[in-house]
């Protein structure tokens, strides 16, 4: 048996019947107006989980009843009911009325091993209400814990930790960390922390001292000269970057990143259109070298026909002239043999056709030499255009190179120079916080008293889980979009939130309502996937709300909606298994709550639901309660 949520409340009166509000496991919302009952509803809440306090706008109402039901993992459930009463008593004649709760719950029991019966409030009873709670943990038996500073031991109640998951108004404002629980007969640092600790761990075994006041001095003076010598490593490491931070200069630097982040596209959307056009001239070029590779090409065969041409002129002009030439005594007989020759006879077809053969080579080259020109021209014409296509390339090349990419590279360099300054503020703020821790450890090591066995319960924490812890805090107030987020974690010296390098309550937003709900939220899912007693849920009142102003005068001041819309969506997004209750005034419209069981309470009476009580309107307050109470003994 491990776990349980809340499945319902409901008050009860003779004269008044019920009034009922129901719940499931993962995110509840019940949203509405001030004066609708939320508060009401925490109250109940706490008066179920044995607080003293009675609810009093319920019994003036006329509902004398409470009733809790828990379900636990295997569906099983507990109907829990507690009485309210008037005990009225004379003190020196005067009639006194005093509103009380019972000391005991009647239980219906739903699940195995547990009894239905009466259960006692104190926990020191043989039949403990307590112990029933505890049961639903999976704790069993009863433990003792070290329940203050000086070792004595306390037994583990579930009013030591139950209000480190009902962080009703009055806590989510809480400046000091809501692990402790101010003003209660439960609450002290070690008592709390210490139960936080078994419920993480499963046990709780501190270490005996056997150490002698001397030896204990001599152990702490050597934790203090450790202490010291790494804040000296700290410090000249610190002087390092604040001397590197004032060589770079840091006036403006925010605004100059900005300015250079908006002249970088600029410059680089100019370099872009300037390689296009290179690009596009370069394609031009490479078409023209081709243009003229093959004129050339042309060229170079004109020259070839020009030379065959001119050779088979002067051949055809050779034979021409040779028969323009011949004798016309030609011998009749062989001048050497005395043999009769054959007379040739010079004919016109053949001359005629010899001369035809001429003149139509002469127009063939006359054709060429024309032809030749006209490629030439071509060829000048292209290599012109080449050169003007390579002056302007170059020209572009010469842009980019000696105007565009240096000063882009100027730019990145400025900019380079400017996030190291970025980087160096965030380097020395978080050294400057963790000096500041450093500075409280020495002061809480130098302030422990060696004389006296005291016991400290932070010390005594897991420092593997609490840095697990604060790593999971820090990623979901980062997750949550806080305004201006550089670091958060968890201070060991506090128990409590640490952003930006200073406690929460320091960071001049005064969202200590949004911090302290979302370290609680992970508080209940780091258990959730950790502790070995998980505590599966938690009450969020006006989450996104902040007081402001001092306690007479304090005022509401809502979140802005981008912070409120993220701490919902992450609530929804993360929630899981676990119960998560919220009561706020005003929920962000533009999310979907369709996975959430949401509740709405109106002003009108005609709307809808008005708040919790049935026919109570208006009546929320504790002083509206005590004015009732006032009326009535008057009427009487």
């Amino acid at each position: 048996m491990s776990g349980f949520f809340i499945r319902s409340l409901v008050a009860s009166g003779d004269d008044v019947g019920t009034s009922e509000v129901a719940f499931q496991r993962g995110v509840n919302i019940i949203q509405g107006p001030s004066n609708s009952g939320k508060s009401v509803i925490v109250k109940c809440i706490e008066f179920m989980f044995g607080e003293s306090a009675v609810p009093k706008i319920v019994l003036a109402s006329g509902y004398d009843t409470l009733t809790m039901t828990l379900e636990d993992d295997n569906g099983g459930t507990l109907e829990i009911s507690r009485k309210m009463r008037i005990e009225e008593s004379e003190v020196n004649g005067e009639k006194i009325r005093q509103i009380k709760g019972d000391s005991s719950m009647d239980v219906v029991s739903h699940i195995e091993g547990i009894q239905s019966r009466r259960y006692s409030n104190d926990h020191t009873a043989k039949y403990a209400y307590n112990d029933l709670l505890l049961k639903l943990l999976g704790i069993d038996e009863r433990f003792r814990i070290i329940g203050a500073k000086n070792r004595t031991g306390k037994w583990l109640t579930v009013k030591s930790f139950v209000h480190q998951f009902l962080l009703a108004k009055r806590r989510v404002v809480m400046e000091e960390t809501f692990l402790i629980n101010p003003g209660s007969g439960f609450s002290n640092e070690t008592y709390n922390l210490n139960a936080l600790t078994y419920l993480m761990e499963g046990k709780f075994e501190p270490p005996t001292e056997d150490d002698t006041p001397a030896q204990k001095e001599i152990k702490k003076r050597a934790v203090i000269d450790y202490i010291k010598s790494v804040r000296t490593v700290m410090e000249e490491r610190q002087r390092e970057l604040q001397d590197e931070l004032a060589n770079l200069g840091d006036e403006n630097v925010e605004d100059r990143i900005d300015s250079i982040l908006n002249e970088i596209p600029e410059i680089e959307t100019r370099i872009s259109g300037t390689n296009n056009e290179a690009r596009e001239i370069a394609k031009s070029m490479m078409e023209l070298s081709e243009n003229l590779e093959e004129s050339l090409l042309v060229k170079k065969r004109h020259e070839r026909l020009k030379s065959l041409y001119e050779a088979d002129i002067k051949r055809l002009k050779f034979i021409l002239d040779g028969e323009d030439h011949l004798p016309s005594n030609n011998p009749e007989t062989c001048p050497f043999c005395n043999a009769e020759l054959k007379k040739e006879v010079k004919t016109s077809e053949y001359y005629e056709a010899t001369k035809a053969e001429l003149d139509k080579t002469r127009e063939r080259l006359y054709a060429l030499v024309d032809s030749e020109s006209d490629v030439d021209e071509d060829i000048s014409s292209i290599e012109k255009e080449l050169s003007e296509f390579s002056e302007s390339y170059d020209a572009l090349t010469r842009k980019i190179n000696e105007s565009y990419a240096p000063k882009l590279n100027k730019l990145k360099a400025v900019l380079k120079s400017c996030e190291r300054v970025v980087q160096l503020r965030q380097e020395i703020a978080s050294r400057s916080e963790i000096l500041g821790d450093i500075d409280n450890d020495l002061k809480d090591t130098t302030d422990i008293e060696t004389s006296v066995d005291e016991f400290d319960a932070k010390s005594y924490m897991n420092p593997e889980l609490f840095n697990h812890l604060s790593k999971t805090v820090a990623e979901a107030i980062k997750a949550c979009n806080y305004p201006a987020f550089k670091s958060a974690r968890l201070s060991k010296h506090t128990m409590d939130v640490v952003i930006n390098g200073k406690p929460k309550d320091m960071d001049g937003e005064g969202y200590l309502a949004f911090l302290n709900s979302v370290y609680a939220f992970t508080l209940m899912e780091f258990m959730s996937a950790n502790a070995a007693y998980p505590l599966n849920f938690l009450l969020l009142e006006s989450p996104t709300l902040s007081l402001q102003g001092d306690d007479e005068n304090a005022k509401e001041e809502s979140i802005p909606r981008e912070m409120k819309e993220s701490l919902f969506k992450y609530f929804i997004k993360e929630c899981g298994e676990s119960q998560l209750i919220i009561l706020e005034n005003n929920v962000p419209e533009n999310i979907d709550y369709s996975s959430t069981h949401y509740i709405k309470f109106v002003e009108s009476w005609e709307e809808g639901r008005h708040g919790f009580l049935a026919h109570v309107h208006e009546f929320t307050d504790e002083e509206k309660a005590d004015e009732m109470w006032q009326e009535g003994e008057e009427d009487e």
